[in-house]
């Protein structure tokens, strides 16, 4: 089912292409050029012995190294012939970090006679946010010590693994605005499904005649701010 998932993730993204030769050694990197925070990508590295000389090398050790990716454990294989190459495929959790560009590299290490060689390739990738949309009144009215629902639709648009939801409620003037609940917890939303609920919030003039309060919501994925949105609540 991974598989599946991530076969279908390269095939919508375009795939980006790194060539380097370093000290013998072609490597060749290829990424999506976009993955969803939280998601996993495949990495896929070719290499190809363009001029060690067999005898003189051991064993190589490929390693992923990023730090906006979950750690990913080495391979090892033993020295390519000349002019030889092998694929490998590393499959790493991308980290709650912030959305936009990110770097990685492979790195090769192997010994050639008695000395430690390794030969590097960096590649690039952008990482966005969770497609959660959210859908709620911009405007909201209600009476002095009143309590209404704030109706809010939150849709799933494009995430694969999936984490906990929650939305969380807060305003610049509390003295105004009572929540039933400050945070809800909503558990795991399945790619594509729209799920609507409702909020209950308590209006409060608080010595004036009216007033209008902003509500602000956010939207966490595992724990991550990846969505907001704002309702004027009309109090009189």
């Amino acid at each position: 089912m991974q598989k599946e998932i991530l076969s279908t993730l390269i095939v919508i993204l375009m795939i980006v292409s790194t060539v380097g030769c370093i000290e013998g050694l072609g490597i060749d990197v290829e990424v999506p050029t976009e993955v969803t925070m939280l998601d996993t990508m495949e990495i896929k590295v070719t290499l190809k012995n363009e001029r060690i000389l067999v005898k003189d090398a051991t064993n190589m050790e490929i390693s992923i190294e990023s730090d906006v990716l979950e750690e990913i454990s080495p391979q090892t294989l033993h020295i390519l012939p000349s002019d030889d190459k092998k694929t490998f495929y590393f499959y790493a959790k991308t980290k709650p970090v912030m959305a936009g560009q990110h770097e990685g590299e492979v790195v090769v290490k192997y010994l050639e006679g008695s000395d430690q060689k390794t030969a590097s390739q960096p590649f690039r990738f952008k990482i966005k946010y969770p497609g959660i949309q959210i859908s709620t009144p911009s405007k909201l009215s209600g009476k002095d010590n009143k309590t209404v629902p704030l109706p809010i639709t939150l849709k799933n648009g494009d995430i694969i693994d999936y984490e906990p939801v929650e939305i969380h409620l807060s305003t610049p003037t509390p003295q105004h605005v009572a929540f039933e609940s400050e945070m809800m917890e909503l558990g795991k939303i399945i790619h594509g499904e729209e799920r609507s609920f409702e909020i209950y919030i308590t209006g409060s003039t608080a010595g004036v005649v009216e007033t209008t309060a902003i509500i602000n919501i956010e939207v966490l994925y595992n724990g991550v701010v990846v969505n907001s949105a704002e309702t004027h609540f009309e109090i009189s």
